[in-house]
């Protein structure tokens, strides 16, 4: 969260400090910039807990991911089997 703050200010905080999730898409999805600072915050945590959880899975396991815009970011082939 500090760093969405630092990158995009206090005003995507609700008063008590949560995450404002619409004032913050409000400002990232209407300018290229500020959608690719954005992205570049969250997609290494995102990326980084999704490695955590597949290396804690079983052997066996079948893992089910939900990934929006999964095609448009060329993404698809990373999968054996997309639904």
């Amino acid at each position: 969260l500090a760093k969405l703050v630092y990158a995009f200010c206090s005003q995507i905080l609700l008063t008590y400090g949560a995450l404002d999730r619409p004032a913050l898409a409000a400002i990232s999805f209407i300018d290229e910039e500020k959608r690719q600072t954005l992205n570049g915050i969250v997609h290494p945590l995102v990326a980084h807990r999704r490695s955590d959880l597949i290396a804690a899975a079983g052997e066996d396991a079948v893992i089910v991911e939900d990934i929006p815009l999964l095609v448009e970011s060329q993404m698809a082939p990373m999968f054996p089997l997309v639904v």
